[in-house]
């Protein structure tokens, strides 16, 4: 694994003939950890086509300055990725339209305040990749849950706090049937938190945790009907 993340503690400007450098040396590699380089731009991630065929983990949490233009280099290159850490990057639904065409062996992805994505990009990335089993979307604020509709029975990890979650999107969370881990804090955004009874009507068999601190609109009897859901 090549890691950069201490490195960034200190100095924020890994630039992009560095990392084109070190790919250059080391193309074998499987793992890549970008985080805290928060001044690295697009055209850093140019060299993962030649340089990234073999990545099967990625890590990009606080680059700011990677945006679709980079997302799009990571789909073409990096068709073996299975873990994807985005959190904090300046992405859109474009983005992930794009990745859901290419990486589609992708079981772990995180997209924690990527605040410009919406339901849209989601569904792409649901429908697409068949094997993802975890997803991150906490914070991100414009989405409803809606994307998930039709996902794969396969996705067992979901965090999702801080959402604008609807109740139906809440029901799409749960169409794939596989959900074990659910975390949806602070569903004050949500105008009807009923929406959780979804629950209860067989839709989360195999739910084992499920997380939703802050709500503080959900009454005894949601919580009631949620228990009898969860056998």
């Amino acid at each position: 694994m090549l890691n950069f993340s201490s490195l960034s503690q200190t100095n924020t400007r890994i630039s992009t003939l560095h990392l084109y450098r070190l790919l250059n040396r080391f193309q074998n590699l499987e793992s890549l950890s970008l985080s805290g380089c928060t001044e690295l731009p697009d055209l850093g991630l140019s060299l993962l086509p030649r340089h990234g065929s073999k990545l099967q983990s990625l890590h990009l949490d606080c680059c700011f300055g990677i945006t679709d233009s980079g997302l799009s280099c990571v789909a073409s290159g990096c068709s073996l990725l299975v873990i994807l850490s985005l959190y904090r990057c300046n992405v859109t639904d474009y983005g992930l339209e794009a990745l859901s065409n290419s990486c589609l062996a992708l079981e772990d992805l995180n997209l924690s305040y990527c605040s410009r994505i919406s339901d849209y990009g989601v569904r792409a990335i649901s429908q697409n990749c068949r094997r993802l089993r975890a997803i991150r979307i906490s914070y991100c604020r414009n989405l409803t849950g809606a994307g998930f509709q039709g996902c794969s029975q396969t996705l067992t990890h979901l965090e999702a706090d801080y959402c604008r979650l609807e109740p139906n999107g809440i029901r799409s969370i749960l169409s794939g049937g596989g959900i074990e881990y659910l975390s949806v804090s602070n569903l004050t955004w949500c105008t009807r938190v009923n929406g959780l009874v979804a629950i209860s009507v067989g839709f989360a068999a195999k739910l084992r945790v499920l997380n939703f601190r802050s709500s503080r609109t959900i009454g005894d009897d949601c919580i009631m009907t949620i228990a009898k859901g969860c056998p």
